[in-house]
């Protein structure tokens, strides 16, 4: 048995740690006792970084969305497009992912996602409150098919995100040709 202090951790390490755990056993095996076992700690000793459970599912979405990929050139609904399915697929990388409550966008993973896609609406004469609704907005229906998509989506329901993606594109593009 070893003695002494146990490795230093830091909620980043948790958050991994928790990752690696719902991706391979899935998110219901995720608890602070099980986070702290894959550690080699005290399950005390992670609540002095992260504080609750919630807090650490909300620290694992973010986590687990990794950094935004950049917006490609074209026009805005080109951008959102694309945003809104890469949105997707970074959701669809973690099985579990769909299970974590929404939040608004708090992490440093979720306000870069949030950022690039009020980029993808620069050039548009939408004010920034209409900008950051149709954000979110379109960040709800993503997470929204996310969780209603079945695996492997891409090969049979694909279809129907693109649909309701091209009703909310239209819709955005109709409040945008009544403002000007």
């Amino acid at each position: 048995m070893k003695r002494g202090r146990k490795p230093a951790i830091d909620a980043a390490d948790i958050t991994r740690a928790a990752i690696a755990v719902a991706d391979a056993e899935g998110l219901a095996a995720v608890s602070m006792a099980r986070v702290a076992q894959e550690l080699g700690n005290a399950t005390m000793a992670l609540y002095r970084h992260v504080k609750s459970k919630d807090e650490l599912l909300a620290l694992m979405s973010d986590s687990a969305m990794e950094d935004p990929p950049d917006l490609p050139e074209g026009d805005w609904r080109e951008r959102l497009r694309f945003w809104a399915k890469a949105v997707l697929a970074g959701i669809g990388r973690h099985p579990w992912f769909p299970q974590v409550p929404i939040s608004p966008p708090v992490g440093p993973h979720s306000l870069a996602w949030f950022d690039k896609g009020l980029g993808a609406l620069d050039g548009t004469p939408l004010e920034p409150d209409e900008k950051a609704g149709v954000v979110l907005t379109l960040m709800t229906y993503v997470h929204g098919e996310a969780r209603s998509l079945t695996p492997g989506y891409e090969d049979g329901l694909a279809a129907r995100f693109d649909f309701g993606l091209h009703l909310f594109l239209e819709g955005v593009a109709a409040h945008i040709g009544g403002r000007t």
